[in-house]
């Protein structure tokens, strides 16, 4: 099974949105977790599951077949895009909405 990468330093980092990599994991469970500014890109995964125990940036999901994603905190940018993905199963997790301020009509 794969490790999360670290996006290389430098030049580029001055530029972009920290990123974290979860790539090629060929099966069992995975924690994502990541800083609340980074990017955590989803690639080339099989048959695993991967949960996000924290909050993320942004979330990209790209060539999986077979994985369950599951959300326990809420995604910061509101953004999930997903590509080439085969039977993905996604959840949601303990993500409520504050509705002090909502009204009603």
């Amino acid at each position: 099974m794969s490790e999360a990468k670290e996006a290389p330093k430098g030049l580029q980092a001055l530029f972009s949105r920290p990123r974290k990599f979860y790539e090629k994991v060929e099966s069992g469970t995975v924690a994502m977790t990541s800083a609340a500014t980074e990017l955590v890109y989803v690639r080339e995964c099989r048959d695993c599951e991967l949960r996000a125990t924290t909050k993320l940036a942004k979330c990209i999901i790209d060539s999986c077949s077979n994985v369950k994603v599951a959300l326990e905190e809420p995604i910061m940018s509101g953004t999930l895009k997903v590509r080439g993905t085969q039977q993905l199963l996604l959840s949601w997790l303990k993500l409520r909405r504050n509705r002090k301020n909502v009204r009603s009509s």
